[in-house]
């Protein structure tokens, strides 16, 4: 009798469980790549033809120029009101401090000028996918990858950035608090605490990758199949298996 239920139960889900494996068969040959809206290809020349509306850009490196010009000032106030110290090796060592804060400062504020003007990784990534072929599907697969790459190297020239930029000025500033004294350590001090703003607010670059990879799992679903099985004491158990396709 318990053979009997198994076998009408196979009878009855069987065909739900042959149109669950097709269904998530054709999930699978789905690549997100080519599924997801706007395609990573399309991203890339949307944000291309901004950069070319917006030159130069400097609300990419906001925080870290900040950084800089925050740095560069606070050196330059040390600078000019270097306090008196008994020990005039003391005196000697905070001016070649502010001096390398003033060389720091400006170095950055140099670098991200000159990034600003010159440097576009939408428009240069763009440039190298719009020559790619998009004749057959794996073509088109292998574009959107080498698209979604170049907005992935975007963000890692943004990471570098932000670490390098904050490790130096919270360094030169941390060091001229300890040779200022009154207005010159509170403002050295300020200027620590600002090194860290590359890493209070997201960069531009970071947003449109996380949006795009966000778009990406908005189109991965689960697929559901009935479950059936027989426990040792032979009872049918029935139930619904879910899988993640990705």
């Amino acid at each position: 009798m318990k053979k009997l239920n198994f076998y009408i139960a196979l009878m009855f889900f069987a065909p739900l469980f042959v149109h669950s494996q097709v269904l998530a068969e054709e999930i699978v040959l789905k690549y997100p790549e080519l599924q997801v809206s706007p395609r990573a290809s399309k991203r890339l020349y949307i944000e291309a033809k901004k950069e070319s509306n917006n030159t130069p850009n400097f609300s990419v490196h906001a925080p870290a120029l900040t950084s800089s010009i925050m740095t560069l000032a606070s050196a330059y106030y040390l600078s000019n009101n270097t306090p008196d110290f008994d020990d005039l090796r003391k005196v000697d060592e905070a001016k070649k401090v502010a001096n390398a804060g003033v060389l720091i400062g400006a170095a950055w504020v140099g670098v991200i000028s000159y990034m600003a003007h010159n440097y576009k990784p939408y428009q240069q990534g763009y440039r190298e996918v719009k020559k790619m072929s998009k004749k057959t599907k794996a073509d088109n697969l292998a574009l959107e990858r080498i698209a979604e790459e170049k907005l992935k190297e975007a963000v890692e020239t943004g990471k570098k950035i932000n670490f390098l930029s904050t490790l130096s000025n919270f360094t030169v500033s941390a060091v001229m608090v300890g040779y200022g004294k009154g207005d010159t350590a509170l403002f050295a001090g300020l200027s620590a605490l600002i090194s860290f703003a590359p890493y209070y607010f997201n960069n531009y670059w970071k947003t449109v990758n996380d949006r795009h990879q966000e778009y990406k799992k908005k189109i991965y679903g689960p697929v559901s199949m009935p479950y059936f099985d027989l426990d040792k004491n032979g009872q049918l158990i029935s139930g619904v298996q879910l899988s993640l396709q990705f």
